[in-house]
């Protein structure tokens, strides 16, 4: 796929965020960001606005995107690294799950826009965290396969530090999912050494360039270590957490009250809670207070059913935990987000049956099988059609090579045939020549006669 032209982006984008601009300008601080948009003479000065509007409008994803990928225009104008870094990332983010393709075009971007070998880790996270997504939400191992079968066809010795770091860690990786998938948890841990030694390799970068890899590595080896009923979970959720306000601390370009730095925060603390007996029941109550504070601070309703049906069902209270339950799967109704309701239906079975209500308990399993059913149903019509679309332009390639062959056929028959009505045509003309010296010579011995 050809790599998307900065000029082209911000051609294509400025019609719709003029039209962006002016619907969002119901307050006065975007309306303010608007006037200064227009006044703005530089691209450093249009960038810091750009970002500013794309902090305003956080909860907005798509209208977000567009301001991010007009600030990661301006950005490269204005010679910003953290500021083309802070937008690829947060573009690959949000396009990874819902249009992976146009989030591969941000991945092969940052190639161009940051080809230094100081940014080679930045360029790998991008592309990592893009194969996690395909695999975590998608459930497409095909990428994976693809980027590793790539790494194994380099010849020995050719891979670059950076290139072996992202080799150990997608085989990592690649061992957890497919372990997943197959319902082979067991085989979880053996994910373990590979992640662990990527990190081991990055410890040696400065932080500034291995910031964002580690943390991607460091919330893998966290979910490995959870599926392992591994104590060092916690460690590495913390030291996420730490990677993250270090690289918020970094800008130091402009001032920026609205960044929403919260989010991330509150998803760690969330997971903390998840860690259940991993950790004193202190330290779990600590960590739920704060994931709740920022919850209902930013009013996440998903993250506030979610934290809080684990938190009481670790506390054995199983009547408020199969509440949240169903706030949670009625929240899901309502915003029509893709979520596995299957595993929340036999998750809210297993509580039901160990609070004695054993119908309740039937009728969410029963719902859970259904849904596991046609999510099944959903995943083998979704590839046959995949393989339908393919075998249809495969037969297009065939119909287009035969006609070419066929093309290419008449080509030769007729060139033949006018090679032939040539020759005729040059044979004739040589016997007409010879006929006429004939005569000549005859007129000629003719009038000597005479």
């Amino acid at each position: 796929m050809r790599p998307i032209s900065l000029k082209t982006l911000s051609g294509a984008l400025f019609i719709t965020l003029c039209a962006a601009t002016t619907a969002f300008a119901a307050t006065t601080e975007a309306d303010s960001l608007s006037a200064a948009l227009s006044r703005a003479r530089t691209p450093a000065e249009r960038e810091q606005t750009y970002v500013r509007l794309a902090d305003l409008c956080a909860d907005s994803t798509a209208l977000a995107a567009l301001y991010w990928e007009a600030a990661l225009t301006e950005a490269a104008g204005a010679g910003d690294d953290y500021g083309c870094r802070e937008a690829l990332d947060r573009l690959v983010q949000g396009f990874s799950a819902k249009q992976p393709e146009r989030a591969l075009e941000y991945v092969r971007l940052a190639d161009s826009l940051l080809p230094d070998r100081r940014f080679a880790l930045f360029r790998a996270s991008l592309n990592a965290f893009w194969l996690w997504k395909q695999m975590s939400v998608a459930n497409s191992f095909e990428a994976i396969d693809r980027a590793q079968a790539e790494f194994r066809e380099r010849q020995p010795g050719s891979l670059t530090p950076e290139e072996e770091i992202e080799w150990e860690f997608l085989t990592g990786l690649s061992i957890d999912y497919s372990s997943i998938a197959t319902e082979a948890y067991g085989n979880i841990p053996q994910a373990i050494p590979y992640v662990e030694q990527a990190l081991a390799k990055l410890e040696k970068y400065p932080l500034e360039e291995r910031v964002h890899f580690e943390k991607l590595c460091r919330e893998e080896l966290a979910d490995i270590y959870l599926y392992a009923d591994d104590p060092r979970a916690a460690g590495q959720i913390g030291r996420c957490i730490d990677l993250h306000r270090a690289w918020v601390a970094a800008d130091k370009r402009f001032e920026r009250p609205r960044r929403d730095s919260a989010e991330y925060l509150m998803r760690s603390y969330g997971k903390m809670v998840f860690l259940g007996g991993l950790l004193t029941r202190e330290e779990v109550d600590g960590y739920y207070d704060k994931c709740m504070e920022l919850a209902r601070g930013r009013g996440d309703r998903e993250e506030i059913y979610n934290t809080s049906a684990r938190y009481y069902r670790d506390r054995g209270d199983y009547e408020r935990s199969t509440a949240y339950m169903d706030s949670l799967l009625t929240h899901y109704a309502e915003t029509g987000k893709k979520a596995d309701l299957g595993s929340i239906y036999i998750a809210q079975s297993h509580l039901y049956e160990k609070a004695g209500d054993y119908a309740k308990a039937l009728e969410a399993m029963r719902k859970g099988n259904d849904f596991r059913y046609h999510s099944r149903m959903d995943q083998a019509q979704s590839k046959l059609a995949e393989m339908q679309a393919l075998y249809d332009v495969n037969r297009l390639e065939l119909e287009k090579s035969r006609l070419a062959d066929r093309n290419k056929l008449f080509l030769l028959v007729a060139g033949g045939i006018v090679l032939l009505l040539l020759a005729g045509w040059a044979a004739y003309q040589q016997a007409m020549v010879r006929r006429l010296k004939l005569a000549r010579t005859q007129f000629m011995a003719a009038s000597e006669e005479a």
